[in-house]
């Protein structure tokens, strides 16, 4: 099992509204959060550590493409820059190929109970294949549009999967507009495929009022039985200093709502939103499969006068349920001029999990660095990702490959940037965070009870501090260090006999975010005393940075 936020998010539908709730900014978080992939470590006795990490703006939302037909030239279209380039903000690559004219103008479409479903550009290179598409309904817009599925299939009738996002109604063109983005790109410079979307949701924004009661710490009950929603559960959890966790699952009633709500629990300051004081996460599957949140805000904020809380969602109004099937033939030569492709042996040699950069691939539209490593799921230890190509400093991200063995490493390729055989491209890796792990070390929880106890312990040379007690049938932990080059202590799990139990982890820890503190809870644990056994701790060095010459060699 690999559990990551790249996963969890994928299993959303992605649709993205902008309206209040603010989805298009909580797709935001998630995207620094997520597109960050999560981790997992194996853990003793069959049980996986979890730590949830940060990682790059890089978000796959859902796919398609179906068996096609039809000859299309590869033909400038500069008409539709303007139109696409705020669907594109984050994918100045494609923003940047549109403008020089390499986008395949396709312009075909198929209709489905009055709904005019429209591919009108194909950007296809060596790295990935981008549709962009709109939807006109029959009745002009009717809230914000969602998908339940989207894929390509290619000409042995393999489906190919992908992501899409959707920006909301565009007025100008009276229709709903977003992009479909895939990994797979023609083996053959042509190419026929067939394109599948189905399943359109349109929906709205609404909130229901929440009675959140700042002075209880216990686990808060409200009955929505509403829209498919069924019970909400929220806690809150004091962190250092002035912050405070809010940490709620919400069960549903109706399993297909799932796929569209995007709950988030919103707080208010008269007509003010209250803004949280750091990342948080949406969506992580809760032991019954609730749909969880752990959300920041500054407990002075809270405080303050006029504070109201409800949970906002999106809701289907209307919904089209056939099918947009769409023959489609591929053309990426109008990339061939920009598209430069070379394997290289580049090792990365860290102390903790090297790897090699095998092969750069540089079309009109991302530079990609091809990577590998021996040690399965490796996690690298650099956090953050630049591209010094010949004095211009591109910001990248890390994308973990399918393969165990394999990552790839990426960055948009902006407007105006020349890249030749001879530009010289180095690596720039920057906040390196290193796992460690003891497994002799011990933390002795004693005489546990419903008043909270104290103690510090060392781990690594570190001091950290624990607070633990006890409330109802759970034991609750929490740990932190004042020296910020502890990282923090991923995980931890308690032992009966050879069996390890893991605790539940209730913050949200991403790598490299500079906060070490965290909260676990033991549940249904009736002894006074506990030893805590841990998966792994880390370390953090924020200023060390690395820089690697890639090309020419």
């Amino acid at each position: 099992m690999k559990p990551s936020e790249n996963e969890m998010i994928q299993r959303l539908k992605k649709a993205e509204p902008p309206a209040y709730p603010d989805f298009e900014a909580m797709w935001g978080r998630i995207e620094q959060a997520g597109l960050q992939q999560g981790r997992a470590d194996a853990a003793p006795s069959g049980h996986e550590a979890v730590r949830v990490l940060r990682k790059p703006r890089s978000l796959k939302r859902g796919l398609f493409i179906a068996a096609a037909v039809a000859l299309v030239a590869a033909t400038p279209v500069f008409a539709y820059q303007l139109d696409w380039n705020q669907l594109l903000n984050g994918r100045s690559g494609i923003q940047s190929a549109l403008a020089q004219g390499m986008g395949q103008n396709i312009e075909k479409s198929a209709v489905q109970d009055g709904a005019t479903f429209t591919i009108h550009t194909a950007v296809v290179d060596d790295n990935r294949s981008v549709l962009l598409y709109s939807l006109v309904p029959p009745a002009g817009e009717d809230g914000y549009l969602s998908f339940s599925n989207m894929h390509l299939t290619d000409s042995n009738g393999k489906t190919i999967e992908g992501s899409y996002l959707m920006r909301g109604w565009d007025e100008a063109s009276q229709s709903y507009r977003g992009y479909f983005e895939t990994e797979w790109t023609p083996e053959q410079l042509v190419d026929q495929v067939g394109f599948s979307a189905s399943g359109a949701s349109f929906i709205s924004n609404t909130s229901i009022s929440i009675d959140l009661d700042l002075t209880n710490d216990g686990v808060q009950v409200f009955n929505l039985d509403k829209d498919g929603m069924g019970k909400l559960e929220v806690q809150l959890f004091k962190q250092n200093g002035d912050e405070v966790l809010l940490s709620s699952a919400l069960s549903f009633t109706d399993k297909t709502v799932s796929s569209y709500a995007y709950p988030e629990l919103t707080v208010k300051s008269g007509d003010q939103a209250v803004q949280t004081s750091r990342s948080g996460t949406f969506g992580k599957p809760g032991p019954n499969g609730e749909y969880t949140m752990l959300q920041y805000f500054k407990l002075s904020e809270l405080k303050s006068d006029n504070i109201t809380y409800s949970l906002s969602y999106a809701r289907e109004e209307n919904r089209i349920d056939g099918e947009w099937s769409l023959p489609l033939q591929l053309d990426k030569q109008a990339m061939l001029a920009g598209t430069i492709k070379r394997d290289v042996h580049v090792p990365i040699n860290l102390t903790q999990g090297s790897f090699n950069i095998d092969q750069v691939v540089i079309t009109p539209t991302q530079i990609r660095l091809v990577t590998s490593h021996e040690q399965k799921h490796m996690q690298y230890s650099f956090q953050n990702y630049k591209l010094d190509v010949g004095g211009t400093i591109l910001e990248g991200y890390l994308w973990r490959s399918d393969d165990p063995y394999s990552n790839s490493i990426r960055f948009e390729r902006p407007q105006g940037l020349t890249v030749t055989e001879q530009t010289p491209i180095a690596l720039i890796q920057t906040y390196e965070v290193t796992d460690h792990t003891d497994k002799d070390a011990v933390i002795h929880l004693s005489s546990i009870t419903e008043e909270k106890q104290y103690m510090t312990t060392e781990v690594g040379g570190y001091e950290v501090k624990w607070t633990y007690y006890r409330k109802g049938a759970d034991v609750f932990v929490q740990n932190e260090s004042d020296d910020k080059t502890f990282g923090g202590v991923n995980q931890t799990y308690r032992l009966e006999g050879k069996t390890s139990f893991p605790s539940e982890i209730l913050t949200a820890n991403f790598s490299g975010d500079g906060i070490n503190s965290s909260t676990e809870v033991f549940r249904n644990y009736a002894g006074d005393n506990l030893d805590l056994h841990m998966y792994y701790y880390t370390t953090d060095a924020p200023d060390k940075e690395l820089r690697t010459s890639i090309l020419p060699q």
